[in-house]
């Protein structure tokens, strides 16, 4: 049976300001969900929830956090941090490296949950494998310091698959990327979704790029419940001026027929 991850009725707070209100959401194993909203929306706090580690930002409270985010139905609390980093795997918008290290060996470390430092013959069969589903494998020798932004965030991408996980939380995986790779790296994970049988989530600031690629858009309106269903569904002016505060002319793209904004 297919894993699920949820929040019910998820507020959040910065500092005592609001900043999720009332949000339920659920994430099947095999989807493939964008998240879009604007700058300040909550996208990031979401998906830091949804992946456990709000724990480690003292101001940032959610109500009822033993009982709001759930793991096919086990409070997401129970699990240790290791048992969680092997069925969730969440990347931030950014990172810097302190270390100028090889490319194997900063992806590697998505292993560490199972085997420590002491990586096995096993974990070095994933890693090539999740370096050859990135298209990456040629880079495996490169120092990370000599990478595109581009590059690196693949290298990223492949470190978080390293963990095998069900649930794949990506925060903006695609802002360092150029149009074409952008369009290669939302197909790849559409793809990786229905054949890894991996639940993703990822959030998204090019709306017209996701309604190509994903049956299951979500909208975060500031402060406001979220508009859920297929972007042919939720693509409407009313959506868009609740979310972004602005009205834009929506048409259906001629060649994939899917809704476009702008």
């Amino acid at each position: 049976m297919n894993k699920t991850l949820s929040c019910k009725n998820l507020n959040a707070y910065y500092n005592n300001n609001l900043i999720l209100n009332d949000i339920s959401l659920e994430i099947t194993q095999g989807e493939f969900i964008c998240l879009a909203g604007k700058n300040g929306s909550g996208k990031s706090t979401l998906l830091k929830i949804l992946s456990g580690l709000h724990k480690d930002e003292k101001s940032l409270k959610i109500t009822s956090p033993h009982s709001t985010v759930c793991l096919s139905g086990i409070p997401l609390h129970t699990f240790t941090r290791k048992d969680c980093a092997k069925q969730i795997a969440y990347m931030q918008q950014t990172e810097n490296s302190a270390w100028n290290v090889l490319v194997k060996d900063f992806i590697i470390t998505g292993r560490f949950a199972y085997s420590g430092t002491a990586y096995t013959q096993h974990d070095f069969s994933i890693l090539q494998e999740s370096a050859t589903l990135l298209g990456i494998h040629h880079l495996l020798e490169r120092d990370i310091f000599s990478l595109s932004g581009g590059e690196f965030q693949k290298v990223r991408i492949a470190r978080a698959l390293t963990q095998t996980p069900d649930f794949l939380l990506l925060d903006e995986p695609t802002s360092a990327l150029d149009l074409s790779y952008e369009t290669e790296l939302l197909q790849l994970l559409a793809n990786l979704a229905k054949d890894k049988n991996i639940g993703i989530l990822i959030s998204i600031h090019n709306l017209n790029t996701a309604c190509r690629f994903t049956k299951n858009l979500i909208l975060l309106p500031p402060q406001k419940q979220l508009i859920q269903g297929e972007p042919s569904q939720i693509i409407t002016p009313e959506n868009i001026a609740q979310t972004y505060g602005t009205n834009l002319p929506i048409y259906t793209h001629p060649i994939h027929n899917c809704p476009q904004i702008g």
